[in-house]
């Protein structure tokens, strides 16, 4: 999930960076701003050629993003309904109440059915 995650910033970060290449300016890291850069001819092109890759993979990746992290959701919810009814369970008196049912159906026919009391 983690990775999946860097993965798909990285590529959000990249395809905001990439666009700076058509107007001739790069970000300078040291001094926290961007400044203007003159490229030549082979640079440009290597530049558009990342810029179309990291555009349509990112959106392959943001895809495969919204899928992982659904089927992680509905694991996740899977596995809390579980453990809420184990809870329920454990804490329910199961034996407790089986005993009473129980009992309540036993008494029932305690008497022989041919005894009958009249007052």
């Amino acid at each position: 999930m983690i990775y999946s995650q860097r993965l798909t910033t990285d590529k959000y970060i990249y395809c905001q960076a990439y666009p700076n290449y058509f107007k001739a300016k790069k970000k300078n890291v040291l001094r926290k701003r961007v400044d203007h850069c003159a490229y030549d001819g082979p640079q440009l092109l290597t530049g558009t050629i990342l810029f179309v890759v990291c555009f349509f993979l990112f959106q392959t990746m943001l895809a495969y993003y919204v899928l992982v992290t659904s089927v992680w959701c509905l694991v996740l919810i899977a596995h809390s309904i579980l453990w809420l009814l184990l809870c329920f369970l454990k804490h329910l008196p199961i034996y407790s109440l089986v005993i009473i049912t129980r009992e309540q159906a036993s008494l029932l026919h305690t008497f022989p059915q041919g005894v009958n009391l009249q007052i």
